[in-house]
């Protein structure tokens, strides 16, 4: 009788250690795909809110037919972008119409997705700069 309680005591011990050490995976990983150097903008280390506003509000506008931060859809993912890239390429590749780009990874999104991103002369490098501090603080 004892022994039964005791192998039933041992299992739930080890489902619960189990479990905190998948929690604990979990989060770890999920830390470090979120939290990141602060977005820095001018002088300015952080972003206010209605930076983030508007980055959202400018990417809405002009990106997200195409486009979502997290998961790939029309076109790629673009939360992670300024990991492998910098504000300065984003904002050339997006403003200046004879700008493509012929690296690896561009050429294989091209391949990937069929065409080259919509240009857009019309936003500023601070309305895209408000779009990537979005995707930092998404």
């Amino acid at each position: 009788m004892v022994l039964k309680h005791i192998g039933l005591f041992l299992t739930c011990c080890w489902v619960l250690i189990i479990g905190i050490c998948g929690l604990l995976l979990f989060m770890a990983f999920r830390t470090t795909s979120i939290e990141r150097e602060p977005f820095i903008c001018g002088n300015a280390a952080y972003l206010s809110d209605s930076t983030v506003t508007d980055g959202k509000a400018v990417f809405q506008n002009n990106c997200a037919s195409c486009h979502n931060p997290l998961k790939d859809a029309t076109g790629p993912a673009l939360a992670d972008i300024i990991s492998f890239r910098s504000k300065e390429w984003v904002c050339k590749f997006l403003t200046e119409p004879k700008f493509i780009p012929n690296d690896k990874r561009a050429i294989n999104l091209r391949k990937q997705y069929g065409l080259s991103c919509m240009k857009f002369p019309q936003l500023s490098c601070e309305e895209i700069n408000a779009v990537l501090g979005y995707f930092e603080y998404h």
